[in-house]
């Protein structure tokens, strides 16, 4: 069964190509996007990415290095 769902994805894909569903410019703001989705309305989630993209923060390196009160403001 895995292998012929696995086969039908690859058919799909290369017949349709990447569909770029859930907006995001690199995996990890894709990743941040869902999480944040998960907790709030889209839109919410959407303004918190949008806001961490602006401030150069968008990476779990420089997340970490944010304290909450840094990141309650945003």
């Amino acid at each position: 069964m895995k292998a012929r769902l696995l086969h039908l994805y690859r058919a799909l894909a290369r017949r349709f190509g990447p569909q770029a569903w859930w907006p995001g410019r690199t995996p990890y703001e894709i990743a941040a996007g869902a999480v944040l989705t998960q907790h709030t309305a889209w839109t919410n989630a959407a303004r918190a990415v949008a806001a961490l993209r602006a401030r150069r923060v968008l990476s779990a390196r420089r997340l970490a290095r944010l304290s909450p009160a840094e990141l309650a403001r945003m």
